[in-house]
């Protein structure tokens, strides 16, 4: 500034003017705005260059110049230049001006707090700590004071690590000076650090423990406080009634002691201590007072962690309306308060949702997103977060294999608790592996779950297990489950803070009920299920019941229900056809095929569960489409899979499909082929010339011969061979070239390659292929007959 520098550097106004017009001619400088007298160095390097260049002496002294100026010209209480002055007494502080140089640090820091600036905040106190070691009168407590507040504004920005340091240093000299506030505050503050959220942290407890002994009964308000926050660590321990107590004792202090601020946190922590679906009523309650008195104290964080709080029980009862209400309002507030710890939570409910409503494909871009934001605020359990949300979308979508390296990263991290297992167990149910998820379930069932602690995932967990139950047929230990959870089946499977929503657990009380034998039972629970899950909007949950209702009914076998069972089984299919759902397609078309007759001694069965799954995914072919944007499709099957399976046993014929597997993928890559789905022993490739497709049929063909000469099991193929545009019309291609490929598989006989009569029209002109008469066949699906033709090989 003109008036700093005429001061500062002790001449006229007309020098100072010269000086600053001659270096804004050179364009060393240049006017911050014009008429404002204030100005800038043009480039950082030319000022860094100027600074350096001067003794070290030397820029102790401008500073201290400077700061001396400021104080002259705008006094010692002016708040647009505290933080210039705290800067300047600080970089002079060996120069003497230290106690200066810690009161306006102080001061700057305390003002960026309030103007929500908490990265500058950290930076104004991290300051003043540095300054007070050159002060003359040193003090340990300004010291503790200074690095609680550097602490407390690094928690604010997110930045738990950062906390981390300043606050155990005021945690040590608050304990060695004896000040008990002092130390209260500063366990309360590191209690906020980068602890694990799905953890019981020894060290977080112990401090906390040792603070609330020496509080004692001394300080009511500060007694509150720390049970809540102890309270609020202890959500993960299995002691329930301590917890409880704990955070009832806080609300009642709190309350009795008046004390408004602390309300406020005891409230927040009081919530975290009861993310237990045993006090939904309560919550509610609390999570609403969170919010009112955060709006009465002009509280920004309280009021956005209420919504946050009433939205995860909004959800939990099932008013997604209200959920989304509170999700906006939550967002709003998170915004207005810069909070950037908030992040990672903002952007899951948006990727929860977009699973809840089966919208897979957008779920697919936001749940990374939700991963990215959830690290970028220093989340410590991002990964975790971000991996409940990823298993939920790739169950739907039949890819949960992929997480297999995932999964035991969690166990990895986590231990081999019960919720760990349990995670295993359903991933095993999900891939269909029984024997790993049998073993799983019964290692858990052992104590019959009640070794499983009863902490904030008690609720998801056993859900879990309700349908691993069912996978493995354990009617014995789903009559536990179903005694377990059949309290909550009016309630949604929430994951914390919404982060995942599981629709109505009238869903797994039915499961099990059924699993039990118990079917009317189940049919009542699935009714209020489907009211509940169409309610909501959840498509993917009202499809997955719809199937699961289904089944019970064909199994109930009573006036009606066969036909009930045949809409539901429609109706889920086409949900799970138009959203993407591709394990529930197959399943669901294995049962169709199954009703129909067909039984799954068919490779007629393997061919239609692809060809289905695959009209749900629609996976992008064009990529390996022909110049002019046509596909040929390849489906092969082995022929009389099923009582060969039965015949040889899970071990042997694993191995001989590993076999035929490995013919089929080393044919493909030496045809230049796309393997695009496989289910059981079925295959569907994709080449971009048809030429090569039908070679690369005749090579498999071959292979397999050669395969059988020297073994002692013989397995026999058929294939099937169409070309389609993948360009033009997706609904087109998946509808009918797809279908007509799989149509065409099914009928071939074994050792046969059938193709249709446009890939013969292809290919035949070089007349290199030979291809019989052909016939006219009236395929399953399709319209009039259709002519295909034998590939001799």
């Amino acid at each position: 500034e003109l008036r700093v520098v005429e001061r500062a550097a002790d001449v006229s106004v007309e020098t100072a003017v010269d000086i600053i017009e001659e270096a804004t001619a050179a364009r060393l400088v240049e006017e911050l705005e014009e008429g404002t007298g204030r100005y800038q160095f043009s480039h950082a390097i030319t000022r860094d260059t100027l600074y350096q260049g001067q003794p070290p002496s030397r820029r102790l002294e401008l500073h201290r110049t400077v700061g001396e100026c400021l104080e002259r010209i705008y006094g010692t209480e002016s708040a647009a230049h505290i933080g210039q002055l705290a800067y300047h007494f600080a970089e002079a502080a060996k120069a003497g001006t230290a106690e200066k140089a810690v009161a306006y640090a102080r001061k700057a820091g305390d003002q960026a707090l309030e103007r929500l600036a908490y990265e500058d905040a950290v930076g104004h106190y991290r300051r003043a700590v540095q300054a007070l070691s050159f002060a003359d009168q040193q003090s340990d407590k300004l010291k503790a004071e200074l690095l609680l507040a550097q602490g407390t504004a690094a928690i604010k920005m997110a930045g738990y690590k950062e906390a981390k340091k300043p606050l155990w240093e005021a945690l040590r000299i608050a304990k060695e000076i004896g000040d008990v506030r002092l130390l209260a505050l500063s366990a309360l503050a590191f209690s906020r650090t980068d602890f694990q959220t799905y953890a019981v942290e020894p060290e977080r407890l112990a401090v906390l423990e040792d603070a609330l002994e020496l509080v004692g009964d001394s300080d009511a308000a500060l007694r509150a406080r720390l049970c809540s926050e102890l309270a609020s660590a202890l959500s993960w321990d299995a002691d329930a009634e301590r917890r409880n107590e704990l955070g009832d004792e806080a609300l009642a202090l709190s309350r009795e002691a008046g004390d408004s601020e602390g309300h406020l946190d005891i409230l927040v922590s009081w919530l975290e201590a009861n993310h237990h679906h045993d006090r939904l009523d309560r919550r509610l309650e609390v999570s609403r007072e969170l919010i009112d008195a955060g709006q009465e104290f002009d509280s920004l964080w309280h009021e956005a962690e209420g919504h946050l709080q009433l939205l995860t029980s909004l959800l939990e009862v099932g008013d997604v309306p209200g959920a989304d209400e509170e999700a906006r309002l939550f967002r709003d507030t998170v915004e207005m308060g810069k909070f950037r710890r908030y992040a990672g939570w903002v952007a899951a409910y948006p990727a929860m949702k977009a699973i809840f409503e089966g919208r897979l494909e957008e779920a697919d871009v936001l749940v990374p997103q939700t991963l990215a934001a959830f690290q970028s605020c220093g989340e410590p359990d991002a990964l975790l977060l971000f991996g409940f949300q990823l298993m939920n979308l790739r169950a739907f979508q039949g890819r949960l294999a992929e997480l297999e390296p995932a999964i035991r990263g969690i166990v990895t991290q986590y231990g081999e608790t019960g919720a760990s297992r349990v995670i295993t167990a359903f991933y095993h149910t999900e891939a269909g592996n029984m024997e790993e998820a049998r073993k799983e379930f019964e290692e858990l069932a052992k104590e019959n779950f009640t070794d499983l602690p009863r902490d904030p995932s008690w609720l998801e967990t056993h859900l879990m297990l309700a349908e691993v139950c069912a996978f493995v047929g354990d009617a014995e230990q789903a009559k536990t489950l179903y005694e377990l959870i059949v309290d909550y089946a009016d309630r949604n499977g929430v994951l914390t803070l919404g982060a995942g929503c599981t629709g109505s657990v009238a869903h797994q009380a039915a499961v099990l009920a059924s699993t039990a034998g118990r079917l009317d039972e189940a049919v009542a629970h699935f009714e209020k299920a489907l009211e509940a899950n169409e309610r909501m909007g959840a498509r993917p949950f009202l499809a997955r019941t719809q199937f699961a209702y289904a089944r019970v009914l064909l199994k109930r076998d009573g006036v009606g229900d066969y036909e009930k069972a045949r809409e539901f089984i429609a109706k889920a299919l086409k949900t799970a056809e138009d959203i993407g759902m591709a394990k529930l397609v197959s399943d669901i078309v294995a049962l169709k095929l199954e009703l129909q007759g067909v039984t799954s001694d068919s490779v007629a069965n393997s061919i239609e569960i692809i060809a289905r799954t695959v009209q749900a995914e629609r996976p992008d072919l064009r990529p390996h489409a022909a110049p002019d944007g046509t596909v040929t499709l390849l489906f092969t099957g082995i022929v009389g899979s099923t009582p060969m399976n039965e015949r040889l046993g899970d071990k042997r014929w694993l191995e001989v499909l590993r076999e035929h597997n490995a013919i089929i993928r080393e044919q493909v890559s030496a045809h230049q082929g796309y393997e695009v789905k496989t289910e059981g022993d079925g295959f569907m490739l994709a080449f971009s010339s048809a030429r090569r497709a039908i070679d690369c049929a005749m090579a498999i063909q071959r292979g397999i011969t050669r395969r059988n000469a020297s073994a002692e099991e013989q397995i026999e193929v058929r294939a099937g061979l169409h070309t389609g545009e993948a360009i033009q019309d997706a609904g087109d291609f998946y509808g009918k070239h797809v279908n007509l490929a799989a149509r065409i598989a099914s009928h071939a006989e074994a050792g046969q390659i059938l193709v249709s009569g446009l890939l013969k029209e292809l290919t035949d002109s070089a007349g290199d292929i030979d291809f019989d008469e052909g016939i006219d066949v009236e395929l399953k699906g399709l319209s009039g007959s259709q002519r295909v033709f034998a590939v001799a090989w």
